[in-house]
């Protein structure tokens, strides 16, 4: 598979189950326009945005400014920024219920990255030589084919009954409860990341 599909297919899978997990919880009537419209609308902006990933890690705009790693990281953000921002005017639901699934979901794309660089810190150097290289676009699709249709049950049918049957006063209670748990899961991936990456310069790199 050439780089270029291959890209945008591996950004893909690691965007858009996230981005649908936010949806998943919430019923037709928490919308701001009609699901099916909200679920095509976000399909069609994670394809553009995966088209358009390995063009920007391509760019020759950026390659003499950032290092490929940090180009991915940064288009990355940019998109869940761009995502995370548009939920919040697309649902009609409390601030705190909005936030509580977003984490949640967060904790699931953190969860599958960390499975993924775990695996992949036992491949040869020479297999991880982009950032969707062939070996980590294997182990992203089957970790989205393992991980996404149980994640997606779970949260429509436990977290989208909790979500409408919670009370305002127990809801700020899971609310620190979740949050306290998601920022601590950041952590750690922020140490695994920074071990990983002190541990890359010890060898030499990509």
């Amino acid at each position: 598979m050439g780089f270029y599909l291959r890209h945008s297919i591996g950004f893909f899978l690691q965007l858009a189950p996230s981005v649908y997990l936010c949806l998943i919880p919430f019923g037709k009537g928490a919308f701001q326009i009609p699901k099916k419209r909200i679920y095509a609308g976000y399909t069609a902006v994670c394809a553009l945005l995966s088209l358009f990933f390995p063009v920007f890690l391509k760019s020759s705009l950026f390659t003499s400014l950032l290092n490929v790693d940090v180009r991915a990281n940064l288009y990355m953000l940019l998109a869940v920024i761009l995502f995370v921002t548009s939920l919040f005017f697309c649902i009609r639901e409390a601030t705190m219920k909005k936030v509580m699934v977003i984490f949640l979901a967060l904790i699931y794309a953190l969860t599958q990255y960390i499975i993924v660089n775990l695996i992949g810190s036992f491949l040869p150097r020479e297999l991880v030589t982009e950032v969707y290289s062939e070996s980590y676009f294997i182990l992203f699709a089957v970790s989205t084919a393992i991980m996404f249709p149980f994640c997606a049950v779970t949260f429509h049918r436990v977290l989208g009954n909790y979500i409408r049957e919670i009370d305002s006063r127990n809801m700020r209670k899971e609310f620190n409860i979740v949050t306290g748990v998601s920022l601590a899961y950041v952590a750690v991936l922020l140490v695994y990341a920074s071990g990983s990456a002190q541990a890359s310069a010890n060898t030499g790199g990509l």
